[in-house]
């Protein structure tokens, strides 16, 4: 679902063959409903999306891959990429959020066990990848998610400007966060049912009705 423009396209040959970086982040632009979301999308947003074999690793973080390589060797690209998210149509995008929830619910409670981990320096960071991953991992402890979730895209990034395609996307977005927000619920509650002290004290109630 990710498409490479033949402006893209020039600008990774001509940049590939002169250029000292091992990988590059690249820009997307959300396509829905026909149209590009310039603002709900969240435009630019870059991400690692190229790089030379063998120079790095992605590792596996929530639903989505970080890569392994430190930021000097990270290059930026000017032309983005077209990504159309639904182009299966609403039903896989839905049944594939399904997945990518109960991935970010894992990850969530692997980001409040490590509270101390928090990188609050990161927020200020003028790198905006840091920042977002920083911001992504301050969100994991911030009450009304889903409605949070909605508000800044769509009016802190102006998504109303996109039209009745970035309505939908931004509530789409929020009922995203709100699955991740029940299945972290879950696993908590399923954590301390089955935590030491929980069957501990368990047992000594059945051994007083025995």
């Amino acid at each position: 679902d990710e498409a490479v423009t033949p402006r893209l396209y020039e600008e990774i040959v001509r940049t590939t063959l002169v250029s000292r970086h091992d990988a590059y982040r690249i820009a997307s632009k959300m396509m829905f409903f026909g149209q590009w979301l310039r603002f709900a999308g969240m435009y630019p947003t870059y991400q690692v999306r190229l790089g030379r074999k063998g120079a790095f690793r992605f590792k596996q973080v929530g639903h989505g891959q970080r890569e392994d390589i430190s930021p000097e060797r990270v290059g930026s690209l000017m032309e983005p990429y077209l990504h159309y998210s639904f182009s299966k149509g609403l039903v896989e995008w839905l049944e594939k959020h399904n997945r990518y929830s109960t991935d970010e619910a894992y990850e969530a409670m692997r980001q409040l066990k490590c509270a101390a981990r928090l990188d609050w320096r990161a927020l200020l960071s003028i790198d905006a990848t840091r920042r977002r991953r920083a911001l992504k991992q301050l969100a994991v402890r911030l009450p009304c998610r889903p409605t949070l979730r909605f508000l800044y895209m769509y009016v802190l990034r102006l998504g109303f400007l996109d039209g009745k395609p970035g309505l939908i996307y931004c509530r789409l977005l929020a009922l995203y966060e709100y699955m991740i927000v029940l299945k972290t619920r879950e696993l908590q509650l399923s954590q301390r049912a089955h935590s030491p002290k929980d069957l501990s004290s368990r047992q000594s109630s059945r051994d007083q009705l025995s």
